[in-house]
């Protein structure tokens, strides 16, 4: 009995002498870089064992430096302190060795760097920052060069400064496009009031994605255009919409609202019932739309069910004026809304 006991408190010693403390040369991201890590294994299952003491040593180094690797591969050599309070964390965590029975263990973990490898990280840094300088550096110039050459009068003396020409000797075409691009220039800050308004135009219209919505709002803008005797900007207006209708209307619709579009140019395009409802309510409209996308329901059903709930004094005129068949001769007309 006294013979087992010592033979027990033997294999437990054994185990911990080999685990007390084992180095392992382990890899970062950087190729030809590594970690070195000194690990320290605890076991927190009491003999006996399922193995002999040093086999059981073995596997459980084994594991401990694949769990190292997998953590230290994903990090580069640069801040060791960090990396150091992720691997404890993994390392600390409690392992359980497969066996009969099961052996639970942990581990703790001091991580730094071999004076090779920390010579090598010295390197490395050096040569990100150089690369870092003069990556900034040639932004700078780029940036500096781009400005200047948007102003022609820099372009103009460049131009005379490497061709070696003068106000004598420039061509009158090349004189006269000078001149045009001088008069149309505006320094950036002075742009004119419409530069700013076209751009809150355009975030305008492209704050509304759907197709449908910016064919409301092009037939819109034609009619405004119209009504203010502007028929050439209507046409253009007309056109960009023909464009755009290529490429969001399927093909057996192309044909019909394309002509309608080129027609444009004499007449303006009628605003749909659609345009008119997006015009006059747009808050229905907006909330009809959502309930369209979310339900996946026609936006006409979706729109009249969403005016009824805002305003539910209309409830009659839904009732009532909203029947596609037209009664026949014999019918009696339909009477009108009650007043709510």
């Amino acid at each position: 009995m006294l013979s087992g006991k010592r033979r027990l408190r033997r294999e437990a010693r054994e185990l911990r002498a080999c685990l007390g403390r084992f180095e392992a040369r382990l890899d970062s991201t950087h190729e030809g870089i590594a970690f070195h890590a000194v690990i320290s294994a605890t076991v927190r299952s009491g003999p006996p064992y399922p193995m002999p003491a040093r086999d059981l040593a073995n596997e459980i180094r084994i594991v401990l430096r694949h769990a190292a690797a997998d953590v230290l591969q994903r990090h580069a050599a640069v801040d060791v302190a960090s990396v150091q309070d992720l691997l404890s964390r993994e390392l600390g965590r409690a392992r359980e060795l497969v066996g009969e029975p099961p052996v639970a263990f942990d581990a703790t973990v001091t991580l730094g760097l071999l004076p090779g490898d920390a010579r090598a990280v010295d390197v490395l840094l050096a040569a990100q920052r150089e690369q870092t300088v003069a990556d900034v550096r040639r932004r700078q110039k780029t940036s500096a060069l781009a400005l200047e050459l948007s102003s022609p009068a820099a372009v103009l003396a460049r131009w005379f400064e490497t061709d070696g020409t003068g106000w004598t000797k420039a061509a009158q075409e090349k004189a006269s496009e000078a001149a045009e691009a001088f008069a149309s220039y505006r320094p950036p800050g002075e742009q004119p009031v419409e530069h700013a308004l076209v751009e809150a135009v355009r975030e305008f219209f492209g704050s509304f994605p759907d197709p449908a919505q910016k064919q409301m709002l092009y037939g819109l803008l034609v009619a405004s255009m119209r009504a203010a005797e502007r028929p050439v900007h209507a046409a253009r207006v007309s056109a960009l919409a023909e464009a755009a209708l290529v490429h969001t209307e399927p093909p057996e619709a192309e044909h019909d609202q394309g002509q309608g579009l080129r027609d444009g140019v004499d007449r303006a395009r009628p605003v749909s019932a659609t345009g008119w409802r997006w015009f006059l309510a747009p808050r229905t409209s907006w909330l009809a739309w959502r309930l369209s996308r979310r339900t996946g329901d026609d936006f006409d059903a979706t729109w009249r069910r969403s005016r009824v709930q805002l305003r539910p004094d209309e409830m009659g005129y839904r009732a009532a004026g909203h029947h596609l068949d037209t009664p026949s001769a014999d019918q009696a007309p339909a009477k009108p809304p009650s007043a709510l």
